[in-house]
């Protein structure tokens, strides 16, 4: 099975995606990628003058975007052999512990 297809948002920046990706327009025609490049930064300020490319201007005007996906949570089973969850995500204890 192939690795899932991952864009990464980066915080108050652009959305970050391997350069194998084939970027086009609403009419089909494809942007060119720079030979030799490993990832694509596509703007999502609309500031940038090289669109749909990132140019940095999210960092002059002050853009926030600062959404977060949906952490995972834990996946509960019970089976004779086996423990009675495995969590997938960190387990943060608050308080005292004694």
């Amino acid at each position: 099975m192939s690795q899932p297809f991952t864009i990464r948002c980066r915080e108050n920046g652009p959305l970050v995606m391997p350069a194998t990706v084939q970027i086009v327009d609403a009419d089909g025609n494809a942007f060119p990628i720079p030979p030799g490049k490993e990832v694509v930064a596509l703007c999502r300020c609309g500031a940038t003058k090289n669109r749909p490319f990132c140019d940095g201007a999210h960092k002059a005007i002050g853009f926030i975007a600062c959404e977060k996906g949906t952490p995972p949570v834990a996946r509960y089973f019970r089976q004779p052999d086996q423990a009675a969850c495995e969590w997938r995500m960190p387990l943060f204890i608050f308080g005292r512990l004694n």
